[in-house]
């Protein structure tokens, strides 16, 4: 009698080439928005070697160039760790391809972040919302404003970092959009990256925010009819995917970097599908340390595509929007496979007003060389992809 033996499916390697690392859960700020519970929870040194040795493993990441990015709470309470971590990885074999990253609120400038940030040819995304008044949604702990503060550190931080950039939070109660890209360009400010909250509730607000997103676009054209690059992210990236789909049905394979691209680790060095994974402890998929390889679970996120998500036929983003980050319906009810009502609202908002910029643009001499030199541009923070207007 033949025995029925169980069949393997022939699953390909999917290699892991950006992972977000929680080195602690507290924060200096109590910013309005933030998804992080701010507890008094931090990666112990024994957890972040075993982090650092799984990330580094060729079935796990393969052996292609990888990024570490440093979460939070605010990373940099940890710059002692991070300094240690730093020297630890580059001691390790592998060690060489990682390229580091930190998401900071940049209210900390030490000497240690400094040496950290040096040493490690640190690339750094600060959250910067923009103007004075945008920041009394960011308070210190004790209630008092972090303006003042984050400002003296500004150039500090960006100077000592191999890159920076910018990511500003914008929610209904804080829209100037163009009014905030220009305080944090008079800071020394880079490139930014536009990041709206999507759980917020923006009924009521849709009409303004029509009207500042019709703003920064006329500012985007007209810097670049007087020979200047306005430095947003996710009007290039935007911009550049708009291009290649023009006038064809052709769309994103992928809603996110969930399952394909992206790992995350909690404080305690547990393995999430991604950073925002943090408070859904039944769906972890191991412990560093003891899971060698990629865990099987995973395979079933390798599989999120695009077209598992409903379409939405006619619709002006169609050709460029993969859907946002999975876990905002999740966490709404709506399953991981549905569609977020304001992740529609603001990537059609963002893409009607691209098509705007398009439509002006494209007979500008310069300006298809100049959308496709920046087509090879990397961006910095796969989890922050500007296209899926995600925070």
């Amino acid at each position: 009698m033949l025995m029925s033996l169980p069949v393997r499916e022939n699953r390909p390697f999917v290699p892991v080439t950006t992972f977000m690392i929680y080195v602690t859960e507290e924060c200096n700020l109590r910013c309005s928005y933030c998804f992080v519970n701010k507890q008094p929870r931090h990666m112990a040194w024994d957890t972040a070697k075993k982090v650092v040795d799984y990330c580094l493993q060729p079935e796990v990441s393969g052996r292609e160039p990888l990024g570490l990015n440093f979460f939070g709470g605010e990373p940099l309470l940890r710059s002692e760790l991070l300094l240690r971590l730093l020297h630890y990885l580059r001691g390790r074999p592998g060690g060489d391809r990682v390229v580091i990253g930190v998401t900071t609120n940049g209210t900390l400038a030490g000497d240690t972040v400094r040496r950290f940030l040096q040493e490690g040819k640190v690339q750094l995304l600060i959250s910067l919302d923009g103007d004075e008044e945008s920041h009394r949604f960011r308070p210190k702990v004790s209630g008092a404003p972090s303006w003042e503060h984050l400002r003296r550190n500004l150039r500090n931080l960006i100077r000592w970092s191999d890159c920076a950039s910018i990511r500003m939070t914008f929610h209904p109660q804080s829209l100037n959009l163009l009014e905030k890209i220009q305080a944090a360009l008079s800071l020394g400010a880079g490139w930014i990256l536009l990041a709206p909250v999507v759980e917020a509730d923006w009924s009521g607000h849709e009409e303004a925010l029509r009207e500042q997103s019709q703003r920064l676009a006329d500012w985007f054209v007209a810097e670049f009819e007087a020979g200047r690059i306005a430095p947003l992210h996710h009007y290039w990236n935007c911009l550049v995917d708009y291009h290649l789909r023009y006038g064809t049905e052709k769309r994103p394979d992928k809603a996110c970097p969930l399952g394909t691209s992206l790992l995350a680790f909690d404080t305690a060095g547990n393995i999430l599908p991604c950073h925002r994974y943090l408070y859904r402890k039944h769906e972890r998929f191991g412990v560093a340390g003891r899971q060698v390889g990629l865990p099987s679970r995973r395979w079933d996120f390798v599989h999120l595509s695009r077209g598992e998500i409903p379409d939405c036929a006619g619709c002006i983003a169609r050709t460029v929007c993969g859907g946002g980050c999975r876990v905002i319906p999740l966490e709404a009810g709506l399953g991981l496979n549905g569609v977020h009502p304001n992740q529609c609202l603001l990537t059609r908002e963002l893409v009607t007003q691209v098509d705007r910029v398009y439509q002006k643009l494209r007979g500008h001499p310069e300006f298809l060389t100049t959308l496709l030199s920046h087509q090879q541009m990397p961006l910095m923070f796969q989890e922050a992809k500007p296209i899926s207007m995600e925070v």
